[in-house]
């Protein structure tokens, strides 16, 4: 089947990040072109080569993982500024969706508390979604 036709055929991203990522996923399945990111590599190299619906069901399987990962930050967020750093009135929790979360990857969250607009950075500690949060600034 050609890539263009699997890439059609995956399942919808609710975050622009998965998107980008599955995308990119399914292309380095094909060809084993990181295009620059050795994340590829480290978390996919044995799987180069799959065949098409192989790695459709592979990609769509990380797709639903990603998005899960993303839907996850502004509860997660709100749960630590308030039980960790004793914040109050957490709401607004927005998080950039350009970039997917994985190890190493941090993101800046923007926070409102009390009504004031703060910061926050989400810095993924691995794979699997789990991540640290900063104070707020």
């Amino acid at each position: 089947m050609e890539s263009t036709q699997l890439v059609n055929q995956l399942v919808p991203a609710r975050h622009e990040g998965c998107d980008t990522f599955g995308r990119a996923l399914l292309g380095y399945l094909a060809s084993g072109n990181n295009n620059g990111d050795p994340f590829l590599d480290q978390e996919y190299a044995d799987d180069v080569g799959l065949p098409g619906p192989q790695a459709r069901a592979q990609v769509d399987a990380e797709i639903e993982a990603c998005d899960e990962r993303f839907d996850d930050i502004a509860p997660g967020v709100t749960k630590v500024l308030t039980q960790s750093y004793g914040a109050a009135s957490v709401s607004k929790v927005s998080c950039p969706e350009d970039r997917v979360p994985h190890e190493g990857v941090t993101l800046v969250c923007a926070v409102d508390i009390q009504g004031t607009a703060k910061t926050v950075s989400v810095t993924y500690t691995d794979n699997e979604g789990t991540y640290e949060v900063s104070r707020p600034n």
